[in-house]
């Protein structure tokens, strides 16, 4: 019940009947009322305003508890724009030392996330995004900062909502490939969707590892999209390196649908080409070349 998830609050069970009629069970709204009723010696009647709405009983709880926790709401918009937040991040976006412990004695609803994160609950960032605008500068240095401690799918989202699409291309074409492996295909794609054509084609590398993404979640006809759009723009002459890695990457389609000889044959000629430093190429060119090996079939097709 109730009840017994708010023994701190010593809420007795009549009062967590009006927490949960008036707050339809959102445990958020529930322990800032409680919080709230405690700190001001108010009645939860009082506190929870029964008879109202829940998106207004919800309301009118976190405006209370704004009113006199002296924190500047626009600041409060900022952190629900965020979707992982810790010490260092909230203080670095208040600008100030002691932000979150602050954040935390007052009684905003967080729990911990993976790793050493922590988020708002859903309901929580959906009324604090509404007390303003997310601030671009704010969401761009918070792209640093995910970027920085692991978290690249979520600094590439922040860049996006920043309106920042080139420095989200430029991060993605700049990451090191085992790095954005980390991130799941589908995101990659959204991410590429969100970011003009004309800013995608200046930054191949990121395109050609969210191709490779694909072809390792078996994600063929993305990966294949993405591979001929590659075929297309990147040059042998002004990016060599590049080109070779792209070139390995269209052999791929070959082996799948069984052109196993003339797979083999590009293997054999990309292995030729490709210099001792590009190990990336270098290992898929070897992988693929093995590979049509074990297709390789006799003069009578055995």
């Amino acid at each position: 019940s109730l009840h017994d998830a708010l023994p701190i609050f010593d809420v007795s069970d009549e009062e967590a009947g009006l927490l949960d009629i008036a707050t339809g069970g959102w445990a958020a709204a529930v322990v800032l009322a409680a919080s709230r009723a405690k700190h001001t010696s108010q009645p939860l009647g009082a506190v929870v305003r029964l008879g109202e709405s829940l998106y207004d009983a919800v309301e009118s709880i976190l405006e209370d508890s704004l009113s006199t926790a002296g924190f500047d709401a626009a600041w409060l918009a900022q952190l629900a724009a965020l979707p992982l937040l810790d010490r260092e991040l909230v203080d670095l976006v208040a600008g100030s030392d002691g932000a979150f412990d602050r954040a935390l004695a007052w009684g905003l609803s967080m729990s911990l996330a993976e790793g050493r994160w922590w988020e708002l609950p859903g309901p929580v960032r959906e009324h604090l995004g509404r007390l303003g605008p997310s601030d671009p500068a704010v969401l761009r240095t918070a792209a640093g900062y995910y970027e920085s401690h692991g978290q690249l799918a979520v600094a590439l989202q922040m860049l996006l909502s920043a309106g920042d699409a080139e420095t989200a291309a430029r991060l993605l074409d700049e990451t090191e490939p085992w790095v954005v492996d980390r991130i799941d295909a589908l995101e990659l794609l959204a991410v590429l969707d969100r970011i003009p054509r004309e800013v995608v084609e200046r930054f191949p590398r990121g395109m050609l590892t969210v191709a490779r993404c694909c072809g390792a979640a078996w994600m063929m006809t993305h990966q294949l999209r993405l591979l001929e759009h590659l075929d297309e723009i990147v040059d042998a002459t002004e990016t060599p390196e590049l080109r070779r890695a792209v070139d390995a990457e269209l052999i791929v389609p070959l082996v799948d649908r069984g052109e196993f000889t003339e797979a083999e044959a590009r293997a054999r000629r990309l292995l030729d080409t490709v210099g001792p430093d590009e190990r990336l190429t270098l290992a898929r060119a070897h992988s693929i070349y093995a590979s049509t090996l074990c297709f390789r079939r006799d003069p009578d097709g055995r």
